[in-house]
């Protein structure tokens, strides 16, 4: 006994959609210096992606007809060079290795609003930027008249009600309000620099290797159910020292609610995390084992090891990073082996 109308838009082919075209630039130099010991290479380089095909969405207006275009366009600039020294002391012998990367990626042409204020805008920036708000820190109750008002002079929130112990965040462009407009580039979810170190050293029938990466300028933003408390979602233990009269001084964490609170849990600094860290993934301990000749004759080795995986991270923000939620757990892994070759 209904009737229902449905329009559905059907997205019309385009004839005219060409390949996307991929321009790479390197420039460079390998060398080996000090008698063989000393290896050295690294390159600059300059990757452009353009005529990537979209629906224009949020370039044009929503009543006028999409069809796919060769538009984005996005580049990755940068520099990447890597090192081994090789040490022989007698019967110890050590190989250094190193190896990194900086890259910056742009996003020059995208599917994105072209937002009126500069520091909105979204070409012509990292392709990985992070944007949010700039908390600065809680509302106190001096903030408030006796009515629950905010006092004059505070810029005015829009994304709902605050009360003490709410998120306080910067007026970025000074209009007396706290909304979008306010957004800006606050981190990158990508590294800008990433490196690897390696270690092999060599004493007699001993043997150690060493596997280490690192990485720098990149940000996470915890914005997951466990971080993110309100309404009936349990409780985890980032709220222990949440707000309260009480711990205003010291409290880390937004005062506790039964409703959304739009105005907390939005992406700002507040939630983000820098993402900087250094990882032992591999350590391994090998004993060669000695062989006489008439062994030789019938087997060419045998090693003991010792190996482990994911040993050490070293990080600010290290618990962070080795916690899963919803998830099995991070794992280190520890492995006694032989191997023999025949």
């Amino acid at each position: 006994g209904e009737w229902n109308n449905t329009a559905r838009n059907i997205v019309p082919g385009n004839p005219d959609i060409s390949w996307t075209n991929k321009q790479e630039m390197t420039i460079g130099f390998e060398s080996v210096l000090a008698d063989n010991k000393l290896y050295l290479e690294a390159s600059l380089f300059n990757n452009k992606l353009s005529g990537l095909p979209m629906l224009l969405t949020n370039v044009y207006p929503g009543f006028v007809e999409q069809t796919p275009q060769n538009w984005g366009e996005f580049t990755d600039k940068g520099a990447e060079w890597g090192l081994k020294y090789n040490i022989n002391l007698g019967k110890v012998r050590i190989t250094i290795g190193h190896n990194a990367v900086f890259s910056t990626p742009e996003r020059v042409k995208d599917n994105v609003i072209d937002y009126a204020e500069p520091w909105r805008k979204r070409t012509g920036i990292a392709t990985n930027a992070i944007f949010g708000l700039v908390d600065l820190g809680f509302y106190q109750v001096s903030d408030f008249n006796a009515d629950g008002t905010l006092k004059e002079g505070l810029p005015l929130p829009v994304f709902g009600d605050v009360q003490p112990g709410d998120i306080r965040y910067e007026d970025f462009n000074e209009d007396g309000f706290i909304d979008e407009k306010d957004e800006q580039h606050i981190g990158n979810s990508s590294a800008r620099f990433q490196y690897g170190i390696n270690i092999n050293l060599k004493v007699g029938a001993f043997e150690l290797f060493l596997l280490g990466t690192g990485q720098t300028g990149s940000d996470n933003l915890y914005t997951s159910q466990y971080y993110w408390v309100f309404g009936d979602r349990k409780y985890s233990g980032v709220v222990r020292n949440s707000w309260t009269p009480a711990t205003a001084a010291t409290a880390d964490y937004p005062r506790l609610t039964t409703l959304t609170n739009p105005n907390n849990f939005r992406s700002s600094t507040f939630w983000m995390k820098k993402n900087n860290f250094f990882t032992l993934h591999t350590a391994q301990l090998t004993y060669n084992l000695p062989f006489n000749s008439a062994a030789k004759a019938a087997m060419k080795g045998m090693q003991v090891y010792l190996r482990g995986a994911n040993i050490l991270t070293v990080s600010g923000n290290r618990e962070r990073r080795e916690l899963n939620t919803a998830s099995s757990p991070q794992m280190r892994y520890y492995s006694v082996g032989v191997t023999a070759a025949f």
